[in-house]
C-alpha cells in the first residue's frame, strides 16, 4: 500500500499537467500574428488619412497668410531664408527701438528686439506689458557701434512664439516694450500696424510649425504602413 501512494500522486500530477492550457500550434501563432498586423495596418491607415486631412486643411491657410510676407535670403551668408511681414521690413526701422519677427523656411520662428541709443544699454531682458499684465523674455544679445549704439536681443522658437502669443492675446490693448539693460533701458509701445504684422507672423509661425509636424507624422506613418504591408505579404 505504501508503494502505491507515490505512484498515485505521480499519476495525479501528470493528469493535472495534461489538463493545463493547450499551447497554440505554429499555424495558430501565424494566424494570430497575421490578425494583429492586419489590425495595425488598418489603424495606421486611419492615422495617415487623419494627418493628411489636417495637412490639406492647413495648406491653404498658410498660402493665404504668406501673401502678406516678403521672402528674404542672403545666399552668401544664410543657409535658411525667412519670411518677414511687409510692414516689418528692416529698411523701415533705422535708428529706432523696435521689434522684429521672422518665420524661417524651416518653420522656426524668431523675434528680435532692437535697441538704438547714444550709449550702451547692455541688454539682458525684454518685458512686454499690457495693463497690469506682463511677461519677461531673455535671449542672446548682440551689440555693435555704428553712428550710435545698436543692441539686439533675440528669442528663438518657443520663447518667440510665447512673445508673439502675448501680443496676439492683448492686441486690443496698448502693448508696452521695456528693453532692460544693466547700464540703461528703453521703452516704446508697439504700433497698431506692427501689432497686426506681429499677429500675422504668430499665425504663420504656428501654421508652418503644425505643417512641419504633420509632414513628420505622415512620413513616419507611411513607413509603418509599408512595414506592415511587407510583413503581411510574407505571411
Amino acid at each position: 500500500m505504501k508503494n502505491t501512494i507515490p505512484l498515485l500522486l505521480a499519476f495525479l500530477f501528470l493528469s493535472l499537467v495534461s489538463c493545463g492550457p493547450k499551447q497554440p500550434t505554429a499555424a495558430e501563432r501565424r494566424a494570430e500574428k497575421h490578425r494583429q498586423d492586419s489590425i495595425a495596418l488598418i489603424e495606421q491607415g486611419r492615422s495617415l488619412a487623419y494627418y493628411d486631412s489636417l495637412y490639406q486643411t492647413l495648406l491653404p491657410i498658410a498660402d493665404s497668410l504668406i501673401k502678406e510676407f516678403q521672402y528674404e535670403k542672403n545666399e552668401k551668408y544664410e543657409q535658411t531664408g525667412k519670411y518677414t511681414h511687409r510692414l516689418l521690413r528692416t529698411t523701415q526701422n533705422t535708428s529706432r527701438n523696435y521689434i522684429q519677427a521672422y518665420v524661417k523656411d524651416n518653420a522656426s520662428t524668431e523675434v528680435k528686439f532692437f535697441y538704438y541709443g547714444a550709449k550702451p544699454a547692455d541688454l539682458h531682458e525684454a518685458i512686454l506689458s499690457a495693463d497690469s499684465l506682463s511677461d519677461t523674455f531673455r535671449g542672446s544679445v548682440h551689440a555693435f557701434e555704428a553712428e550710435g549704439w545698436h543692441e539686439t536681443l533675440s528669442l528663438l522658437q518657443e520663447d518667440a512664439i510665447r512673445c508673439l502669443h502675448f501680443i496676439d492675446v492683448y492686441s486690443a490693448n496698448r502693448v508696452r516694450v521695456s528693453l532692460v539693460g544693466f547700464q540703461s533701458r528703453a521703452v516704446f509701445y508697439i504700433s497698431d500696424n506692427d501689432k497686426k504684422a506681429l499677429m500675422s507672423t504668430y499665425r504663420l509661425g504656428i501654421t508652418m510649425r503644425d505643417l512641419r509636424d504633420l509632414e513628420t507624422h505622415i512620413r513616419l506613418t507611411s513607413l509603418q504602413i509599408e512595414k506592415y504591408q511587407k510583413r503581411l505579404e510574407k505571411q
